[in-house]
């Protein structure tokens, strides 16, 4: 049970369905939400059938102008509508958050995330994500949608030797090599990326290298 001043969220754990509430200064609006719906989609509905329904004009209508991010950065506040359009000037969206079990697959996740947010008309460009989802899957399912990847790199053995071939000056901080899944039962999945090599903040990876290279027989070892 969730409840506030303006909203309202009940939901079953015996899966008989949800009820989601709004209400504001002229009315109030009760939805149920059936067992194989999704409570986030419905409050979604149910927030902008509210603002249809409302007779007070917003400061803004959903269909204003607000120019680019820059020129309205130090412009005076404005109160938006929750609307998809408005956020997507802004370069904002709110995105909602879905538990995973332990053992369950995020691939199928993600992938359904990024075609929900093409559909809504958005480019995809550019997919950052942390080093926990460092899966050759999921990069092939991105790139298959034209999309790019940036992703810190496991420690793998052959990532450990393109470390150790550039600090023996024996290979360059940007490599080529082939990113590939384990051998699975049905599919294993290749894709050839770019690995590019950087230092921490404060340091250089040319004074690493230096620094590596004054080390007799020195061995690289990845921690």
């Amino acid at each position: 049970l969730q409840i506030s001043t303006e909203r309202l969220v009940a939901s079953t754990l015996d899966k008989k369905g949800s009820v989601i509430g709004f209400k504001e200064e002229e009315r109030k609006i009760i939805c149920k939400i059936e067992p194989e719906g999704q409570i986030h989609l419905g409050l979604m509905e149910a927030s902008r059938t509210l603002g249809k329904l409302r007779s007070k004009k917003p400061y803004l209508e959903p269909d204003t102008p607000l120019g680019k991010v820059e020129e309205i950065k130090w412009s005076t506040p404005k109160v938006l509508l929750d609307e998809t359009q408005n956020l997507q000037r802004l370069g904002l969206l709110k995105a909602g958050l879905e538990h995973v079990a332990k053992g369950q697959k995020k691939v199928p996740i993600i992938v359904k995330f990024l075609d929900y947010l093409l559909s809504l008309g958005f480019e995809l460009n550019f997919v950052m994500m942390d080093r926990e989802f460092y899966n050759a899957e999921l990069v092939d399912e991105i790139k298959g949608m034209k999309g790019n990847v940036l992703i810190p790199s496991k420690a793998y053995k052959r990532i450990k030797q393109i470390i150790e071939e550039y600090l023996q000056g024996t290979g360059n901080r940007v490599r080529k090599y082939t990113f590939s899944s384990a051998p699975g039962p049905k599919f294993q999945f290749f894709r050839n990326v770019y690995l590019i090599l950087g230092a921490k903040k404060g340091h250089t990876l040319l004074s690493v290298k230096r620094e590596f290279q004054k080390i007799p027989n020195a061995v690289f070892i990845a921690i």
